[in-house]
């Protein structure tokens, strides 16, 4: 992957709803050379592969520091804190690609769900696919995208193989419905998630899902979806633009009233206070 063609190679397209619900897309990929790349946040919807060609390059995330030296790549998701940079007093060079959407969500829940991030491989099986991304990103062609969807399928499936096989090995039925129901949760949170439609997925009563949720999470399936839309709420105030209304509607909230109060009741501030709060941070 030292192909000069690459040289300072850098991709950006952002995806319709549309193909991200069919489709892995990719908003971003490329090469870095420069010594004093550094990334610092707390979130951005998206996951990442990053291969190191010469150097080494370093990253910290989930109170772990891990350096990942030439010929290894890394697997992890952007959606939890984390910090990576190169070593300044080394020559370091990687190609990177961000991707995400729906075919691409069980495979990185559970990864993560288990623990398995962030994941570093051999870059030996990856490269050929990699240059094969980073050429279809070049081309305008119309089926660009669809190729470009199967060939990160192709690199995930094969980065994952592993992990994916000892966590199906060694996760309960216990394990896994509530995983599943988590996953559920977390990849609806703009809809309206009543317990009807919880219970309808799982093929179960109400009251049965009800007490099987208490269960799990020790909390009712109500407070727990409250929590977790304030959760993507608090990422969204500092992570992006959107109005305060914007997000409330977003997050399918009654009215932003409501939204304001139930945000309030949680984190002890209101939305536009913490917004405020975590830019003067940051």
């Amino acid at each position: 992957m030292s192909n000069s063609r690459y040289d300072n190679f850098m991709y950006f397209y952002e995806p319709s709803e549309f193909m991200e619900n069919l489709l892995i897309v990719s908003d971003g990929m490329g090469e870095i050379t420069n010594k004093n790349f550094q990334i610092d946040r707390n979130y951005l919807n998206n996951h990442v592969f990053i291969f190191v060609l010469e150097g080494e390059f370093h990253l910290e995330q989930y109170g772990q520091h891990l350096t990942i030296n030439s010929n290894e790549g890394i697997l992890m998701t952007l959606k939890h804190p984390h910090k990576y940079y190169f070593n300044k007093n080394i020559k370091s060079k990687i190609h990177w690609f961000h991707f995400r959407g729906q075919p691409s969500n069980s495979i990185m829940n559970t990864l993560i769900h288990y623990k398995k991030l962030p994941l570093i491989f051999p870059m030996d099986s990856t490269t050929e696919i990699v240059n094969d991304i980073f050429t279809q990103a070049m081309q305008k062609s119309e089926s660009r995208n669809l190729n470009i969807s199967s060939l990160i399928y192709k690199i995930l499936i094969g980065v994952c193989k592993d992990a994916i096989l000892t966590v199906s090995r060694n996760s309960s039925d216990f394990d896994k419905l509530k995983f599943e129901i988590a996953s559920f949760i977390d990849n609806n949170l703009d809809r309206q998630l009543s317990l009807a439609l919880l219970a309808k997925e799982f093929n179960m009563s109400s009251s049965h899902f009800s007490r099987t949720f208490k269960n799990y999470f020790g909390t009712t399936p109500f407070n727990y979806i409250k929590i977790k839309k304030i959760e993507t709420a608090k990422k969204m105030l500092i992570d992006t633009s959107y109005s305060i209304a914007e997000i409330s509607n977003y997050l399918c909230f009654y009215d932003q009233g409501y939204f304001t109060n139930v945000f309030k009741c949680i984190t002890g501030v209101s939305p536009r206070t913490y917004r405020n709060s975590q830019h003067e941070i940051y």
